[in-house]
């Protein structure tokens, strides 16, 4: 690919097949993103059985149907209900657009677009 940069190894493949690879064939001294599509996509990956500790919304850009809960993040209810589905297997989801940018945790995020108080970059 030519996004990626020399001495980085990329893999594209579905959720089964991801799961797979990060429980039985990724070395743990190896650091890997893995970059999926949709918090669905994450959901499924999980379903089939890696459960990762963490994981950054980064970036879900705007479409009609999703709502602005931070300048880099779009959510409609089912993104939402699949996050909140994430959180309950035990992982920390947070947001975060750039390694330098201040991390939120989802669900204060969540909480606090709903009471109407507003996070500034």
């Amino acid at each position: 690919m030519s996004c990626v940069p020399d001495g980085l190894e990329t893999l594209i493949t579905s959720p089964e097949k991801t799961a797979v690879f990060l429980k039985n064939g990724h070395p743990v001294n190896i650091k890997t993103i893995v970059l999926v599509k949709s918090p669905r996509i994450a959901l499924e990956v999980m379903e089939n059985g890696y459960i990762p500790q963490s994981i950054n919304l980064g970036g879900i850009h705007y479409t009609e149907n999703r709502k602005k809960y931070l300048p880099y993040l779009y959510l409609n209810q089912e993104e939402i209900s699949d996050l909140d589905k994430i959180v309950q297997k035990g992982v920390t989801i947070f947001c975060q657009d750039v390694p330098s940018g201040k991390k939120y945790l989802f669900k204060d995020v969540i909480r606090k677009q709903a009471s109407g108080i507003r996070h500034n970059k």
